[in-house]
């Protein structure tokens, strides 16, 4: 009676075990592999100005191609998820305190595997710089993270845009200057370049930008070189030659990156920026503008489609 017992028990330890094995694999027999998670930006440590927007970018995967979602924390509370790539969550700082906060990621599966990552920055006071609100944006059709600033009702990168495209190229063809000062485009180009939910400033929208920062309308509806020193509020603090840095107090961030002839001959790096914008002048013209080393106002006019010149792109 004993051995029938046992062997009733043994049987029934049997059948729990493959029950358990079971329960841990898959449908298919295989075993589900949980996903990773890893945060790219920011980076631990990063010092963030109370205030901006930044943009929290995850590079999460499964294995088995059954990533269900990413859920993004700040100090243990949930603030939002995504169940698609990119796996971003903008963050806005203006009501964060001073201080350290924790950033956490969670990646889950369709069978509840989870994977997370944190890192840990540093909200200071927004106060004593020059220009609006800043942020981040990053790029989900390549993954480049540009500075953004608000200026006025504004906002702006404050990077030049270095997002591949036909008819585009770095200056000298050389990937490093795209890197500094964003690549050069024609104006067909320049239309279509920005991401979704940006664009190429119109005319007006450059106009716009210069009143704000103290020019007047008759000033901004002239062409040539016009007011007395929006160029320099717009110019960065460093990079360009002769002495020719300006105050960056509009938070802009202008670099000069010269321009593209279109017979394929490369200027001014250095010394001159030129911008886009996206209203036409004539047939085979459109109104660009120009910062210069030795200037400290801004120069409008029009310009042969066909050249390459930066472009800044404007919220929509």
């Amino acid at each position: 009676m004993r051995n029938v017992i046992f062997s009733i028990v043994t049987a029934t330890m049997a059948i729990g075990l493959f029950t358990l094995q079971s329960c841990e694999e898959d449908n298919d027999g295989s075993t589900n592999q949980e996903p990773t998670c890893s945060i790219t930006n920011p980076s631990f440590g990063d010092e963030i100005t109370q205030g901006e927007t930044v943009t929290i970018s995850v590079e999460a995967e499964d294995e088995d191609d059954n990533l269900k979602e990413v859920r993004f924390y700040i100090d243990g509370t949930g603030v939002g998820s995504s169940d698609s790539f990119p796996y971003n969550y903008d963050w806005e700082t203006g009501d964060a305190s001073e201080g350290s906060h924790t950033i956490k990621a969670v990646a889950e599966d369709d069978e509840q595997a989870e994977a997370e990552d944190e890192v840990e920055v540093t909200v200071v006071s927004g106060g004593g710089g020059g220009g609006g609100t800043t942020g981040t944006f990053t790029d989900p059709r390549d993954g480049q993270t540009y500075e953004t600033v608000e200026i006025g009702n504004q906002v702006w990168f404050a990077e030049n845009l270095n997002y591949e495209t036909d008819n585009s190229w770095c200056y000298d063809n050389d990937p490093d200057n795209g890197d500094t000062y964003g690549r050069l485009y024609n104006w067909e180009a320049a239309l279509d370049a920005c991401p979704d939910g940006w664009h190429l400033p119109s005319d007006e929208e450059w106009k716009t930008l210069e009143m704000e920062l103290g020019m007047s309308q008759s000033e901004a509806d002239d062409d040539g070189w016009r007011g007395y020193d929006q160029g320099e509020q717009m110019k960065s603090t460093s990079g360009w030659n002769s002495n020719g840095n300006g105050t960056n107090s509009s938070g802009f961030s202008a670099l000069p990156g010269g321009f593209r002839h279109s017979d394929g001959s490369f200027y001014t790096l250095g010394n001159i920026g030129h911008w886009w914008s996206a209203t036409e002048f004539s047939g085979s013209y459109a109104w660009f503008r120009v910062l210069g080393s030795g200037r400290d106002q801004v120069h409008r006019d029009g310009s042969d489609k066909a050249g390459g010149y930066s472009v800044r792109c404007l919220k929509d």
